[in-house]
């Protein structure tokens, strides 16, 4: 930093540090999606997160009585930016009421 090298810090004190290279780490996120239960609804979900480059670690899909399909996966991604678009385009596919990050 420019403006720490002109200041009367003790010069010695400092150290240099490099920031990591994290090209190709991939980390997991959960998402939980809602929807109307439907023939194909999974297979469009994973289809989606295949397209976009991500795996899927795990999935878990149930139904309720009124057919509504709650769907929890664990999937893998390289950026933030990574999860807004998988979930961006979850959200377009027929029936699907909402997609998110899961706690």
């Amino acid at each position: 930093c420019k403006s720490l090298m002109k200041s009367n810090t003790e010069k010695d004190r400092l150290i240099e540090v490099e920031w990591a290279d994290n090209k190709g780490t991939r980390y997991p996120v959960r998402i939980q999606i809602i929807a109307n239960d439907r023939p194909g609804l999974i297979a469009d979900i994973t289809k989606t997160i295949y397209n976009i480059g991500s795996d899927i670690q795990s999935i878990k899909a149930n139904t309720t009585e009124n057919r509504t399909a709650i769907i929890g996966a664990v999937i893998t991604i390289s950026s933030v930016d990574d999860v807004q678009d998988i979930l961006r385009r979850i959200k377009s596919l027929k029936g699907v009421m909402d997609a998110a990050r899961a706690n």
